[in-house]
């Protein structure tokens, strides 16, 4: 009895001790991501060894915040004239 008494407790304290907006973050994540990372590389102008490991740096980052990820080429869009910066 004791020991139902005590684990009672525990989820007790667990659940209503721990941070809501935790709880609320968890249950978002399983719907989907909160936010999504956009990221554009210019291909023409960057190696492909270059290009993957921003991408994987950028997946990993998104995994670990629970954020999606969404990569295009910037030869993809019509940019008109406009010129890459740098």
């Amino acid at each position: 009895m004791l020991f139902l008494i005590l684990l009672l407790l525990l989820i007790f304290f667990w659940w209503f001790g721990a941070d809501p907006g935790q709880r609320e973050t968890k249950a978002v994540n399983r719907a989907g991501p909160v936010a999504v990372i956009v990221l554009v590389l210019d291909a023409q102008h960057n190696r492909k060894p270059y290009l993957d490991k921003i991408i994987e740096n950028r997946r990993e980052y998104a995994r670990a915040h629970g954020y999606g990820l969404y990569v295009r080429k910037s030869s993809d869009f019509d940019l008109g004239r406009a010129q890459p910066v740098g």
